[in-house]
Order: structure tokens, then C-alpha cells, then sequence
């Protein structure tokens, strides 16, 4: 487990303090809503590994799930579970390709304006959970009956239906949070 501390005014923040332990957390003793994380400090969790070689790999995945925390500020989790944000812990190790690669597959999705934000993250979470609208709303916490189709508004903005480039989508989709400063207009 890494706990990043608090942000600093220029957007840096300390290294943070490192805690192993011999079991591994359980989702309960993660869960941000029982785990009383101060303002401002996230905590990110590797996956559990035995030996010098599991601490090592553990450590690398808590030095890249904390890249992706701290690009993904103000929106991101009080905790975050590095196996939750592994496919943004690689797409970012290159910014620039990162950003060029989410911008030809979201067009103008990719944007840091509010609406087509919202809308590409309940489009992600609808995909997570295989377009189950009552799973997605749960997941968004919202009532179903106020979660419109993701997929409709999606395929207007993106001109292709959700079902095209699957692979692409969702990847493009979980590096989104991750990048700052987007065109609002294109």
C-alpha cells in the first residue's frame, strides 16, 4: 500500500509513505466510506505478493497506479486498488501518445468540458457492466430511471455505435481522467 500525501499549490505531492503487511486487504477494510482517508491523501493498494520479488513488483505497480492518481486529480478515488487502473498505468507511460490516441478514438468525447465528461464515464461504466443499465446506475450511484442510453448520445458525438472498436473504446475511456487540458472545442 502507498499513501500519497497531500498536494502542494504547484500540483506536486510528497513521495508519500509506503506499508506492507503479511495478508492482504480485504475490499471492506479498502472501502473509502470506512477507511477515514483526510482531504487531499490517496491511498493506492498493489496487488499482494509474497518474497523481495512480489514487494518489488507490488511497489512498481503502486509507483504507476499513483501516476495515474495523481493525473487523474481533482476526480480521483480516496483509494485505488493499482488492478483497477492498470490499463491507465500504461497508456500514460507516454503522455503524448496517450493524448493523441484518445483524441482520434473519443473526437469529442476528449474534452475536459463537463457534459461530454460525464458522458464518457457513464459510457465506461455502461460498458464495464456490459450495458446493464441497473448495474451502471449502482455503480454511478443514480437512480436507473434518470440514466439515459450512453450508448445513443455516444454514437451521435463519436458517429459509430459503441459495438465498433470495443478494444479501443474502453481503453481510450479509462486514460480519459487521466489527461489535463484537452480542446473544449473541435
Amino acid at each position: 500500500m502507498t499513501v500519497v500525501g497531500h498536494a502542494d499549490h504547484g500540483g506536486h505531492a510528497d513521495d508519500g509513505g509506503r506499508l506492507s503487511r503479511t495478508t492482504p486487504f480485504s475490499e471492506a477494510q479498502l472501502d473509502p466510506a470506512r477507511l477515514p482517508v483526510p482531504a487531499g491523501v490517496r491511498v493506492v493498494v498493489g496487488d499482494p505478493a509474497q518474497r523481495l520479488d512480489g514487494f518489488r513488483r507490488t511497489h512498481i505497480e503502486a509507483t504507476h497506479a499513483r501516476r495515474v492518481v495523481m493525473q487523474a486529480e481533482p476526480s480521483a478515488t480516496p483509494v485505488t486498488r493499482c488492478r483497477h487502473v492498470a490499463v491507465a498505468a500504461l497508456g500514460t507511460v507516454d503522455p503524448e501518445q496517450a493524448r493523441t490516441f484518445v483524441v482520434r478514438v473519443l473526437g469529442r468525447l476528449a474534452t475536459d468540458d463537463e457534459n461530454p465528461l460525464r458522458l464518457a464515464t457513464t459510457l465506461a461504466g455502461c460498458l464495464d457492466d456490459n450495458c446493464s443499465r441497473t448495474r451502471t446506475a449502482e455503480e454511478l450511484m443514480i437512480h436507473p430511471n434518470t440514466l439515459t442510453c450512453p450508448g445513443q448520445q455516444a454514437k451521435q458525438i463519436l458517429g459509430r455505435g459503441i459495438e465498433s472498436g470495443t478494444p479501443d473504446l474502453r481503453v481510450a475511456l479509462a486514460l480519459l481522467p487521466t489527461l489535463r487540458g484537452l480542446p473544449h472545442d473541435r
